[in-house]
C-alpha cells in the first residue's frame, strides 16, 4: 500500500474498518478546540464537495484502527477490564503531508500506556494493519497544502498553568460504516470498572443492567495509583534522587494529583492514600532502577515526545505554577 493510498483510506468518512479511540477530558477538549479556532482560520480549511473534512469538532486519539469485527469483541471488553486508567501527554503541532490535495494539522501525542494498549489490541483482535507503525496523534484540521507549515513545532500548551496531560478512563468503539449510518455500533468501554451488561426480562421486554459495578472508592484508588505513578515517573525523568522525591512529596511541591493537595483537609484519607501510594513507588526505585520497573524495559524508551531533554525537564518540573515547599507531614 502506497502512502497516498493509506492517506486516502484513513481519511474517508465511510470507514472500512472498526476503530477504537480515547477522548480527552472536557477541559482539554475545550482548550484544543479554542486553540484550533484561534490559530487555524476558516479560509485555509480543505473541505470535500460534500462538506466533509475541514475542522475536527470532536477531539480524539485513535488507539487502533483496522479492526475487522463490526461489533464489540469480547476480547476487547476483557482488555479494557484489565487496563487501569492512564495518563496521556500532548506535545507539539505537526503535519501529515502524504495526501497531494491537503495537509492534516495534528498534535503529537505520547503515552507508554497508550502504546501498550495499542499493542495488546493488535496482538489479540483480528485486524488489517493500515499502517505498520503506530503514531498517536490528535487531529486538528484538514487544510490546503502548505497553509499551516508555520504551525509546525508550535506548542499549544507552553503557557504557564496550561495542562498538557489528561487521564484516559476508557475507550470508544466505533464499528465500520458511514458516520451518519443509524446501525453503526458506537459504544464507550470503561477501563477497570464494569463488565458486560446481562439481559433480564421485565414485563416481557428485555432490559439491560450491569452485572457488576465497582464501588466509587475503587475508582478513586485506580485514579490515585495512576496519578501517583505518573508523579514519581516524572521525577525519575528529571533524575531526582529518591530522597529528593520524598522531600518534594512531603512539601506539596508537585502538580500531578494536586486536587488531593487542595482537598487534604476535607478528604484527609484520600490525600493520605495518594502520598502513601507515591511513597511505595519511590521505595521501589530505591531497590531497582527506573528502567527495570516495567519488565526490564524503560516504558519511555520509545517515546518521541518531547524530543528535547531540556524541554522534558522544564515540562516535568513546572507543568503548571511552581509552588514553594511547605512541610506539612
Amino acid at each position: 500500500m502506497t502512502p497516498l493510498q493509506l492517506a486516502n483510506l484513513l481519511l474517508e468518512a465511510d470507514y472500512k474498518y472498526s476503530n477504537t479511540d480515547i477522548t480527552p477530558s472536557p477541559e482539554m477538549s475545550d482548550f484544543v478546540l479554542e486553540w484550533n479556532q484561534l490559530n487555524i482560520p476558516d479560509d485555509v480549511l480543505h473541505t470535500d464537495p460534500d462538506g466533509g473534512k475541514g475542522r475536527e469538532r470532536e477531539p480524539h486519539v485513535t488507539v487502533k484502527y483496522g479492526l475487522l469485527s463490526p461489533d464489540i469483541p469480547e476480547e476487547l471488553r476483557q482488555i479494557c477490564k484489565e487496563t487501569p486508567p492512564f495518563p496521556v501527554f500532548l506535545g507539539t503541532v505537526s503535519l501529515f503531508t502524504t495526501n497531494p490535495e491537503f495537509d492534516v494539522v495534528k498534535i503529537d501525542v505520547e503515552s507508554p500506556w497508550l502504546r501498550k494498549l495499542n499493542q495488546q489490541i493488535s496482538d489479540t483482535l483480528p485486524h488489517e494493519d493500515t499502517h505498520p507503525e503506530y503514531k498517536p496523534h490528535l487531529t486538528l484540521a484538514y487544510v490546503e497544502k502548505g497553509a499551516c507549515d508555520h504551525l509546525v513545532g508550535d506548542d499549544p500548551f507552553k503557557a504557564e498553568g496550561v495542562q498538557r496531560e489528561f487521564t484516559a478512563y476508557g475507550l470508544n468503539f466505533s464499528g465500520a460504516g458511514d458516520d451518519n449510518e443509524p446501525g453503526r455500533v458506537k459504544e464507550p468501554i470503561l477501563f477497570s470498572k464494569v463488565k458486560k451488561p446481562v439481559a433480564e426480562s421485565v414485563a416481557g421486554q428485555p432490559r439491560y443492567r450491569p452485572s457488576y459495578t465497582k464501588p466509587v472508592v475503587v475508582y478513586q484508588r485506580n485514579e490515585i495509583a495512576t496519578l501517583a505513578s505518573a508523579l514519581v515517573e516524572s521525577w525519575a525523568q528529571q533524575q531526582l534522587t529518591t530522597d529528593q522525591m520524598t522531600r518534594r512529596l512531603r512539601s506539596g511541591s508537585w502538580s500531578t494529583g494536586m486536587k488531593y493537595w487542595h482537598n487534604r483537609q476535607q478528604f484527609p484519607q484520600a490525600f493520605k492514600r495518594f502520598v502513601e501510594q507515591a511513597e511505595q513507588y519511590i521505595d521501589k526505585l530505591r531497590e531497582i532502577t527506573f528502567a527495570e520497573t516495567v519488565n526490564g524495559v524503560d516504558p519511555f524508551a520509545q517515546c518521541a515526545f518531547p524530543a528535547d531533554p531540556d524541554r522534558i525537564r522544564l515540562f516535568l518540573r513546572s507543568n503548571g505554577r511552581r509552588r514553594p515547599e511547605r512541610p506539612i507531614l
